[in-house]
């Protein structure tokens, strides 16, 4: 589905099976993606798209609001997309409530592959892209990404608040900024969110992490601010961070969230996991993709990452997550 006229409204819709066969769709970018809206003012709320070659909602311009969509199964024709995908500047765009997840990946889907990826396909869950600014990403999940969770690409002056980012294969949330010349950097706010994974990959360090950060410039110093999240690995709380400032003749280290405190300033109030879990399917993820409550009948006393327990029926509300550890 296609919009370029202003102030469309794209609501309640079923999208399934698009662009699900190589070489069947045009080339570029632009193609093999469940709803592209290029139209400034755009509402989209309340859709599925389930199953796209490539991304599950594309947009430009500004002031768009995707709201309350739920996207899976996407970027397996295609690779370095999103469920949620955009780029270049704009002022007012809203990305809140969605749910994002199972980001499948495509290796060769892209020429030459996806830099940095060591042999990781590039399917995110919400990826701003070159230039992208002035959004707020507020109250999402995002799960299962062969990629990541959140991924900010050379982007600046996004507001990234109360998301959950679960089990994403490389990491929660990724900054990157590699564009030579790029003057507008930094203004990135990141609150309330949890970044959680489910497992630890003690062996190669190279995935599972909670956040990373890759930039060509000298600026780890002044990227934003960043607090009150929550950084749970409860397999193995040890370097969650993936921090890479080689290409500015810093290093390429990886952090505990203690250390990257010390080191960055940043995450003051930021906490890991209450509890430590020895195996994964002590970890219980719930969503709620629809618009109305889901009951949840629990078998055992859990704890989520704030310390708070749970037991016997809850409530889910619509549009939200909860991540569950046993106690």
């Amino acid at each position: 589905m296609a919009s370029e006229f202003s102030a469309d409204t794209i609501t309640n819709n079923l999208i399934r099976n698009t662009g699900i066969f190589p070489g069947m769709g045009g080339s570029g970018d632009g193609q093999y993606q469940g709803i592209n809206t290029t139209g400034a003012g755009t509402f989209v709320a309340y859709n599925e798209v389930d199953s796209t070659g490539y991304i599950g909602i594309g947009f430009r311009l500004g002031n768009i609001n995707i709201s309350y969509n739920y996207i899976h199964n996407y970027c397996f024709v295609k690779d370095d997309g999103g469920g949620i995908y955009t780029q270049g500047p704009a002022a007012g765009n809203l990305v809140s409530y969605n749910t994002v997840i199972n980001g499948i990946g495509a290796l060769n889907g892209t020429p030459n592959g996806f830099a940095g990826g060591n042999g990781l396909s590039a399917a995110f869950g919400i990826y701003l892209d070159d230039f992208a600014s002035g959004a707020v990403v507020s109250h999402n999940t995002t799960a299962n990404n062969s990629f990541g969770g959140i991924f900010l690409h050379n982007a600046n002056n996004i507001k990234v608040i109360d998301n959950t980012s679960y089990d994403n294969v490389k990491t929660g949330f990724g900054i990157t900024v590699n564009k030579a010349g790029l003057t507008k950097r930094g203004g990135i706010l990141c609150e309330g969110n949890i970044f959680f994974q489910k497992n630890s990959d003690k062996q190669s360090n190279s995935r599972n992490f909670c956040f990373t950060i890759s930039t060509m410039y000298n600026d780890l110093d002044s990227l934003g601010s960043f607090d009150h999240n929550y950084y749970a690995r409860p397999m193995d709380d040890n370097l969650v961070f993936d921090i890479d400032a080689s290409a500015a003749g810093g290093k390429h280290d990886r952090y505990t969230l203690a250390d990257w405190k010390a080191l960055s300033g940043y995450e003051k109030n930021s906490k890991k996991s209450p509890v430590t879990i020895v195996q994964t399917g002590d970890v219980r993820f719930e969503y709620n993709p629809t618009a109305k409550p889901v009951a949840i009948t629990l078998n055992q006393e859990y704890t989520d990452v704030t310390g708070r327990s749970y037991q016997g029926k809850i409530s889910l509300a619509p549009f939200s997550s909860l991540i569950l550890m046993k106690k």
